[in-house]
């Protein structure tokens, strides 16, 4: 399935910022679509530096209007709340950490104010048929993000029914770890799950296993410590594709496949668009050469193209590519700059850096990404008309 990329002239998109009444506003984490399933409503968490707590927001954009579902924990510029839509658009689903432990909001979308806590449950992803959420479980009350480091912890994969609110526990740390590879073997090292995510027809999750006592790190290092995995979940098996996968992987239409970014072992920077064939193991490259380092790979629901943004060398800015996959056609249809200077209130030693994580619109016409603007803002971009 490797191909060359056919290097297009620009087409560039058409670039708008979506006003708001805060002064940050953000969609969610890679692969997840913060248009409501109608496309009628958009998703967002808004923010300002000097609240310890985010709004969680619907937008009608035919109206323009905000509604506001909820509050949640202090602001997270990378990943917001991983705020997204479930059961058609009925229902709301993001983390909330106020109280100090991770747990999953079900908040009624008509903005009536009703909304269920599920304790120590966080939804990295809802399933496609929108019915389930997949992550992690803390069923010793640890916060998902600090396990504990000695010992092993007691996170388990779990899926979260949307409807009824149960919780059904998929997995251990424990049971995966052990088909770590053997030089990842660490009796004494506990294990974390993250970013769980189930295929078209939920017979299979990916998952990360990420060592706790280096979970801190950028996000960048966490994945050389741990394992990338699939687990099928009607034969109970897994599979672990090593432990050098840099990064971001998403499910292909067909549910077998994952497009991932990894980075190879030859101590360079450059990171490559891979396909991960779930049945027999095989990795292989998508395309044949690097695309500036490509980060968050997403494909458009009607499957016909990929987006990822990327990486320059010196960091400096941030270019958008789309490849039409059918023919290997590449095009990068935005860019945009990467402004250092803006440090966030919060950690003043962390740099406000534009994470894009484009994700598609319901029609596969459009893409949104968060920008830092340079203005000590963060903001969301839609960017349109770059198709043929």
């Amino acid at each position: 399935m490797t191909s060359s990329l056919i290097a297009q002239p620009l087409k560039r998109a058409r670039v708008t910022s979506v006003e708001t009444p805060y002064k940050h506003a953000l969609h969610a984490y890679q692969g997840l679509c913060p248009w409501s399933p109608d496309g009628s409503q958009l998703l967002y968490v808004g923010f300002s530096e000097v609240h310890d707590e985010a709004d969680i927001v619907i937008r009608d954009l035919a109206t323009g209007r905000d509604t506001l579902l909820g509050k949640t924990h202090k602001y997270d510029y990378h990943t917001a709340a991983y705020q997204q839509w479930g059961l058609d658009g009925q229902c709301i689903v993001y983390d909330d950490m106020r109280d100090g432990l991770k747990s999953a909001v079900l908040a009624d979308a008509s903005g009536s104010g009703q909304s269920r806590c599920i304790k120590g449950m966080h939804v990295r992803a809802v399933s496609p048929s929108g019915l389930r959420g997949y992550g992690g479980l803390n069923v010793s009350g640890l916060n998902e993000q600090e396990p504990s480091a000695v010992g092993g912890s007691e996170n388990v994969a779990a899926r979260l029914d949307l409807a009824s609110g149960k919780v059904e526990t998929l997995f251990s740390t424990q049971e995966a770890a052990r088909h770590l590879p053997e030089e990842l073997v660490d009796p004494a090292c506990g294990w974390a799950i993250n970013h769980c995510v189930a295929n078209a027809d939920e017979s299979r999750v990916f998952f990360k296993l990420v060592r706790p006592d280096i979970i801190r790190t950028p996000p960048d290092q966490m994945d050389i410590w741990g394992g990338f995995f699939t687990y099928d979940i009607n034969r109970s098996e897994f599979h672990c594709f090593g432990h050098r996968i840099s990064g971001h992987p998403q499910w292909m239409p067909d549910g077998r496949h994952i497009i991932n970014v990894m980075q190879p072992l030859d101590g360079s920077d450059n990171r490559w668009l891979v396909l991960q064939d779930t049945d027999t193991g095989d990795v292989e490259r998508l395309v044949d050469w690097p695309i500036e380092g490509p980060g968050h790979p997403v494909i458009s629901p009607d499957g016909r193209y990929l987006a990822t943004d990327a990486y320059t060398a010196n960091r400096l800015c941030c270019p958008v590519y789309v490849i039409e996959l059918e023919t290997g056609i590449c095009r990068e249809i935005a860019r945009f700059e990467h402004h250092t200077k803006v440090t966030d209130t919060y950690q003043p030693h962390t740099l406000l850096r534009s994470n894009l994580h484009p994700v598609w619109s319901p029609d596969s016409r459009s893409l949104l990404v968060n920008v830092n603007d340079g203005a000590s803002r963060l903001g969301m971009y839609l960017l349109e008309d770059f198709l043929d």
